[in-house]
């Protein structure tokens, strides 16, 4: 008789916990795992890239730089070298987001671009190592007060010339040339010895370069035409 009661006694506090719940049971919500906000892709120029490296970047070529997470916004406080760039980086969104520019600045400059998101935390690094936009070989010409080639001379990354060029007024000997061409192309090249030197000015543009040269030591002057082998 007492076993039957108080189970009778069980079964009526059972029944009184559901009224008093509606008749449902509650359950602790669960916090959705956050998606990790990557740089799934960086092209410069078109062609892929290794965007955990420092990537090697020609003046005016576009960069693409497209990143994926499950992230409100992103904020256009973004920097490029620590300054404010909300014009060119602008707000990313949610899902595929992308940004795409051109990084203009002089040969052999790193540049950093940070991606922050509205509370100013970093969601991203990249290391852009600037290289001239002319670096490679070139042949070259002069014509003129004197005339002569300057095969093979050698634009380097940092924008520096270097090589030699032939010369019909030295009896087909050759004389050295140094210099550089900024980012905008503007040429300013030496050719020759301090006293005997030859001015080459001018400007390259893509695969061809041209200009005008003087020599007023010794009263030559003309032009000059190069391309990009």
């Amino acid at each position: 008789m007492l076993k039957i009661t108080q189970l009778l006694l069980a079964v009526a506090s059972s029944a009184m916990l559901v009224a008093c719940s509606g008749g449902s049971s509650s359950t602790t919500p669960t916090t959705p795992t956050p998606t990790t906000v990557v740089v799934s892709s960086v092209t410069v120029g078109g062609v892929a890239v290794n965007a955990s490296a420092p990537i090697a970047v020609k003046n005016y070529q576009t960069v693409v730089v497209t990143m994926s997470g499950a992230v409100s916004v992103f904020s256009n406080s973004s920097t490029l070298n620590g300054a404010p760039a909300a014009t060119s980086i602008g707000n990313f969104s949610n899902s595929s987001t992308v940004w795409s520019g051109q990084i203009n600045s002089a040969p052999g400059t790193v540049m950093t671009m940070t991606i922050k998101d509205s509370n100013a935390a970093t969601l991203a690094t990249l290391i852009f190592n600037v290289q001239s936009a002319y670096q490679g070989t070139w042949n070259g010409s002069f014509s003129g007060g004197d005339t002569g080639t300057c095969a093979g001379f050698v634009v380097n990354a940092s924008g520096a010339v270097s090589g030699s060029c032939t010369s019909a007024a030295l009896g087909g000997g050759t004389f050295t040339l140094s210099g550089s061409v900024a980012s905008n192309g503007t040429a300013n090249i030496v050719g020759g010895t301090a006293s005997t030197s030859a001015t080459f000015s001018g400007t390259f543009s893509g695969n061809t370069a041209s200009g005008t040269w003087v020599n007023t030591g010794a009263g030559l002057n003309g032009a000059w035409t190069a391309t990009k082998i």
